[in-house]
């Protein structure tokens, strides 16, 4: 399964993201990394699943990166941004 993540570097986020990389799917995650511990969580997840999970930095307010995302063909997407 491909599953996109908005705001997947957060808590509840990366949390997801840990539970749909462990079932084997393949995981995007989108995120702009404003908000403290960001960073090490999706760090976390790249040491976990280097193959499995794909980083786009962007911010949901903008129109244009969150096009360029949706670009992809998702199974399922989740907004936590």
């Amino acid at each position: 399964m491909r599953v996109l993540i908005t705001g997947g570097a957060g808590f509840i986020g990366c949390n997801v993201a840990d539970f749909h990389l462990g079932r084997g799917d393949q995981v995007t995650v989108f995120d702009n990394l404003s908000r403290k511990g960001t960073a090490l969580n999706l760090q976390w997840l790249q040491d976990r699943f280097p193959r499995q999970v794909t980083f786009v930095s962007g911010d949901v307010r903008d129109f244009d990166a969150v096009r360029s995302v949706f670009s992809g063909k998702f199974d399922r997407v989740y907004h936590f941004a």
